[in-house]
């Protein structure tokens, strides 16, 4: 790891939640190896799922929610214990590696206005998923994926860069969204806001969709 890249990887917290996921951490733990600030909260798995991130991120903090109250509280819990001008949610069922994790940084420190800066996720067979929309209030969107960087109306949490002095004007995710669309509300708050909410299609990761939980009830994610 070179020097620049190190420099861009301490501005970073990686915010991980974690739900039954013992079976994805080992990949996750290669993917973040030498990233400095890690960050697992735990939503009541029933597996040993903290005791994985233990022994194969013995840097990580660990947070353990003491029952599971959804994926946006799980982010909150996390978000308030980060110390970085960066924090990246990343489910852990995508495939990372710290140089896509410093790319994402630098993007987002060329854009410090945007409030969520996300790269394109791809399936396992490298199709593009559909991680991100316009605003279709405001006009109807064309056919295929951004060609390069885009504001955007709405970008999954699946990974997702978030700018922590931006955030402020926004506040974080809405506790009373339990599963699902805690996302969209935030990015809307944003856009209402006036601040962007960026995609970076030249960066791309591996997103391994709905593999998190095993085919337990996916009841932790958004």
């Amino acid at each position: 790891m070179d020097r620049d890249q190190a420099a861009l990887l301490n501005q970073v917290t990686v915010l991980t939640v974690t739900y039954n996921s013992s079976h994805c951490v080992p990949a996750l733990a290669e993917g973040l190896r030498g990233v400095p600030h890690v960050i697992v909260v735990d939503n009541a798995s029933g597996d040993d799922s903290c005791a994985a991130v233990s022994a194969a991120m013995p840097h990580a903090t660990i947070i353990r929610m003491p029952r599971n109250q959804g994926y946006g509280v799980a982010n909150n819990a996390g978000l308030a214990q980060g110390a970085t001008p960066y924090t990246l949610l990343l489910n852990p069922d995508c495939l990372v590696t710290p140089a896509q994790i410093a790319a994402l940084v630098a993007h987002a420190q060329a854009w410090p206005d945007a409030t969520i800066v996300a790269p394109q996720l791809l399936e396992s067979s490298g199709e593009r998923q559909l991680n991100y929309s316009w605003p279709r209030d405001d006009w109807e969107p064309r056919t295929g994926g951004a060609e390069g960087p885009l504001n955007v109306g709405y970008a999954c949490a699946a990974v997702m860069l978030l700018n922590m002095q931006q955030l402020a004007h926004t506040g974080a995710f809405d506790p009373r969204f339990f599963l699902y669309y805690e996302d969209k509300d935030l990015c809307l708050r944003a856009w209402q806001a006036g601040i962007p909410v960026l995609v970076d299609p030249t960066i791309r990761w591996t997103h391994e969709w709905a593999r998190a939980t095993k085919g337990m009830n996916l009841v932790a994610w958004g």
